[in-house]
């Protein structure tokens, strides 16, 4: 199958994430993400020796834009405008956010 017919039927996987956007709280020692809905979506403790617990958590957070960015790129552009590196990285995201690797 041609690399760009398979990067665009990537775009037509069914994905049953919860819809952002995802919001983070902080309270008693914990990064709470969560839905629109208050749905808890992960938790980060922020403990001692842990790098980074905030920036851990808005990371996640910011998982459901980061998936339709993505999605967008890879259903208005092609190889042949990221190259072929970028491209890969770019599918294997979307693949991995869908569950197919």
């Amino acid at each position: 199958m041609d690399r760009a017919l398979a990067a665009k039927k990537i775009i037509l996987m069914r994905y049953d994430h919860t819809p952002g956007p995802w919001a983070v709280t902080y309270k008693l020692g914990i990064f709470k993400i969560s839905a629109r809905t208050n749905h808890c979506i992960a938790t980060v403790e922020d403990y001692p020796r842990q790098r980074s617990p905030k920036s851990n958590a808005r990371l996640i957070s910011a998982a459901p834009d980061l998936f339709h960015a993505l999605q967008t790129v890879s259903k208005l552009s092609d190889e042949a405008h990221w190259g072929p590196v970028i491209w890969k990285e770019i599918n294997e995201a979307l693949q991995k956010a869908c569950n197919k690797l």
